[in-house]
Parts: structure tokens; sequence; C-alpha cells
């Protein structure tokens, strides 16, 4: 089992993509603030994401901003810094994610 604490404790901070934190939030009105409070935020759920882990490991991370706003997001590990590949905001009920692989809740 994939240890998701064990990873992102080793981490010192985020990476972005410049180009993205403007469309992020003209978009979707979601800062980058926001989205990283959601990993400092418990609880955090955190799945490995096997079919997209060709290149580099994928996990998904979904979880509550301060303010409770809920952010699904994908997300991987370079180094010792998290970068966040692409985010959503679930609605109530969405039952489109099915993990079928390893999961833990970070509390």
């Amino acid at each position: 089992m994939v240890d998701f604490k064990d990873i992102l404790s080793k981490c010192r901070g985020f990476q972005w993509y410049t180009g993205n934190l403007e469309k992020n939030w003209l978009k979707h009105r979601v800062s980058r603030l926001e989205i990283e409070q959601v990993f400092f935020n418990r609880p955090l759920l955190v799945a490995f994401d096997d079919q997209h882990s060709q290149e580099e490991q994928r996990f998904f991370a979904l979880g509550r901003t301060e303010f409770g706003r809920r952010l699904f997001m994908v997300f991987t590990v370079r180094h010792d810094m998290i970068r966040v590949t692409g985010f959503s905001s679930p609605s109530l009920g969405d039952g489109r994610l099915v993990l079928d692989n390893q999961v833990m809740l970070l509390t």
C-alpha cells in the first residue's frame, strides 16, 4: 500500500505553472491558496491514480478549503514539491469517481 502520509510529509511546498494560476481564477474562481489549503486540512482523502501513472506517479485528493469548499484534485510529487495538474469542485451526489485502488483517509 502506498504511504500517502509519508509522501506528503516529505514535500516542502508547491510547484505551479504560472500560466494556470490566472486561468484557474478566471474560469473557476479558485485561488492557489484555496487549492493549497486542501492539503493541510483534514480529513483529506488521497488515492493513487494507477491509470495515469506511466511516466510519473499521479494521485487524487479530495478535501475542503478553509471556507468549506470541496475540491477534487489530481497531483504529482516532483522531487519534494506538490504539483497540482487538475482540479474540480465536485457537486453533491457526484458519483462519477470510482476508486478501485488504494485509498487512504488522512486525519
